[in-house]
């Protein structure tokens, strides 16, 4: 052979050594975002679980020892405009 097919041959190989290198690479990658996801499904999953605990609660308090509120008994008092605007500068 040549020295050139020598040196050619040398270059597949590397090249060759540097794919199987990305594709590991690449599969390492993949697998700690799934990782990361199955991580983030987990605490989701933990998430609704108490949140369905909760609902389960509130569904068993007895209605009548809820305290009903009318909102309309309750009035805002509305401040004019300048003495709202006037406010928000004073200290």
């Amino acid at each position: 052979m040549s020295r050139f097919e020598d040196r050619f041959d040398e270059l597949l190989i590397k090249i060759n050594s540097i794919e199987k290198q990305l594709t590991t690479k690449a599969d390492e990658v993949v697998m700690v975002q799934v990782l990361q996801h199955r991580n983030e499904l987990d605490e989701i999953e933990l998430r609704l679980t108490h949140i369905e605990q909760r609902m389960k609660l509130l569904s068993k308090i007895d209605e009548s020892d809820l305290e009903v509120v009318d909102s309309k008994s309750y009035k805002v008092k509305k401040q004019p405009f300048l003495r709202r605007v006037a406010s928000i500068f004073m200290f």
